[in-house]
């Protein structure tokens, strides 16, 4: 669990964007982890995908249910602006991780401009290091689907944060 604990934290705070409901499909994520082994079947390299799996598809859930409850991505918006005003403690600290937490920021809105294939290519492929069978068999599509989408999702992500990079910059001047 803790060596697959922040890979899958990382996921789910991707998709859900608040820590709190993060840890929460983490630890769901771990429990139906922890009752499908007895039915895991493949090998270790297919243990990080299938794990993976599950996570995505708790935080779906999760998003979906969250969506009809609350109204929406607004909400969702206004609890994680909420939620940084209420970090607290040293102020090197606070500011690194308000960096970290900016930067973070920039990357996932530049990707919630991409289709949901690009995004989740990216999200799965460079961001969790998994490699394109793995991803493949994950989505559901075929290995050079993978590999042009990755591709492709890759050219327009580093277009846009260099755009994002440049806009910063002029910003300063």
């Amino acid at each position: 669990m803790r060596e697959y604990q922040p890979r899958i934290f990382g996921l789910a705070y991707y998709f859900l964007r608040n820590s709190f409901e993060a840890q929460e499909c983490t630890q769901e994520a771990f429990i139906k982890v922890f009752r499908g082994l007895a039915g895991f079947q493949g090998s270790a390299d297919e243990f990080v995908p299938w794990m993976l799996t599950i996570t995505r598809n708790c935080c779906l859930d999760r998003l979906r249910t969250s969506k009809r409850k609350m109204g929406g991505e607004e909400k969702v918006k206004q609890e994680l602006q909420l939620e940084d005003a209420k970090s607290e403690g040293p102020e090197e600290l606070l500011n690194k991780e308000q960096i970290q937490s900016r930067k973070r920021e920039e990357i996932y809105s530049v990707l919630d401009q991409f289709s949901e294939e690009s995004r989740e290519i990216i999200l799965l492929k460079d961001i969790q290091g998994l490699k394109n069978e793995a991803v493949a068999t994950m989505l559901d599509i075929s290995l050079g689907t993978v590999k042009s989408r990755s591709s492709r999702a890759r050219i327009k992500l580093a277009k846009a944060l260099a755009g994002l990079n440049a806009d910063e910059c002029m910003g300063q001047v």
